[in-house]
């Protein structure tokens, strides 16, 4: 199967100073660009007020009569970067995956003990989804992912979606068996939600390595905490620490590398988590995989 023709999108951002078919043997043929147009622009200023975009390099196909989740398992790579082809369905809707998953599959590196992946907020990359289902594509958030502008594309037709890091689970603090470390601080992140804790907690005798044992931490409310959220409070001692959550059980938080300090009843407790806006922009009326 070939890849649907996507020759008119670039046209979509400065028709006439893209050069899609160049002549064999000229200087654009070999690589070159000649004249970068508007497009050139657009991707400068996404890169400038994101600070990183994710082009896309990763084709993927999905053929199945149901409505499906796009997670690694659907849509190996993940979304960010990714031209995907969807068919087999009639009119469907299929579920981005959580917001933890796609800023995971964004980037490679982890924040330091903490576990998160090391995206920024801003940060920016391009989905295309072509459709040559019988009927529209209809697309429905995940897990702390927001949708923006159109979320429907009609059969046989593809649209381009930006993804963008609109939050991240990382406070600018961690612990490292016991220590408080200060790891590069994102500015723009901000807690999503905040609780406190509801019974004091003594840590668990450390790991035969050394390092703090997971931290149950009892909540008054656990709203807005899932597994792979960011705890941060204030320890007994005063000092700073923070974990990434492993399992919510009801009101039962357990957290990785939390200090050996434990935590006070009554304190503070703020959570942090990856947040993702899709946004559906440019499409094209029509796709073939001629």
């Amino acid at each position: 199967m070939k890849l649907p023709r996507l020759a008119g999108l670039a046209r979509l951002f400065d028709p006439g100073l893209i050069n899609t078919m160049p002549a064999p043997g000229s200087a654009e043929f070999n690589g070159a660009v000649m004249n970068p147009g508007g497009l050139a622009n657009l991707l400068t200023q996404v890169a400038q007020n994101g600070g990183q975009i994710l082009l896309p390099t990763n084709y993927q196909t999905l053929a199945n009569a149901s409505g499906q989740t796009w997670n690694q398992a659907s849509v190996p790579g993940g979304i960010a970067g990714t031209v995907l082809l969807r068919s087999g369905a009639a009119g469907v809707s299929d579920t981005t995956d959580t917001a933890q998953n796609i800023c995971s599959a964004m980037s490679p590196l982890l924040v330091p003990n903490l576990g998160q992946p090391m995206v920024q907020v801003g940060q920016t990359a391009l989905f295309i989804v072509a459709n040559t289902n019988t009927g529209t594509l209809t697309v429905v958030a995940g897990t702390n992912v927001t949708l923006s502008g159109t979320t429907t594309i009609v059969t046989v037709g593809t649209r381009l979606y930006q993804v963008k890091v609109t939050n991240v689970a990382q406070p600018n603090i961690a612990t490292l068996n016991g220590l408080t470390l200060v790891v590069p601080a994102n500015a723009a992140a901000s807690s999503t939600n905040a609780t406190t804790c509801s019974a004091a907690t003594l840590p668990p005798a450390p790991t035969a390595t050394g390092a703090p044992s997971p931290l149950v931490i009892p909540v008054a409310s656990a709203t807005g905490i899932i597994v792979g959220s960011t705890l941060s409070w204030t320890d007994p001692k005063n000092l700073a620490q923070s974990g990434m959550v492993t399992v919510v059980s009801g009101t039962s938080i357990t957290v990785a590398n939390p200090g050996t300090n434990g935590i006070a009843n009554g304190a503070a407790v703020l959570v942090w988590n990856n947040l993702v806006t899709l946004t559906g922009m440019f499409a094209i009326a029509a796709s073939t995989t001629a």
